[in-house]
């Protein structure tokens, strides 16, 4: 029987230029892509360049407002996602305008 690996990457963008922080997302998402199944991915940031090169499709935002936590991502609020897809606008716009909510 295969491994299975969970990899936690906190603030993915920090201390690298755009360049390489955009290389790196792209490298292991197709790599998470390619193992799929065997590879559970999980990056934070708050950094705008990322948050624009990570497809919507992956996103999980979680949110806390007055103590409580939402969780929104394409699969427990598909047409939110859907619906901001057809507006234009960059993934960072989706987080900082609240489009999720």
């Amino acid at each position: 029987m295969g491994s299975n690996y969970t990899i936690l990457i906190d603030d993915i963008g920090e201390g690298l230029d755009f360049e390489r922080a955009t290389n790196l997302i792209k490298f292991l998402v197709e790599k998470a892509e390619n193992l799929k199944g065997k590879i559970q991915l999980f990056m934070t940031t708050n950094d705008r360049f990322v948050m624009n090169n990570v497809p919507l499709k992956y996103w999980i935002v979680v949110d806390r407002t007055n103590g409580k936590i939402g969780i929104y991502s394409p699969s427990t609020h598909p047409d939110v996602f859907e619906k901001f897809e057809d507006i234009g606008l960059n993934n960072f716009d989706f987080f900082s305008g609240e489009y999720y909510k």
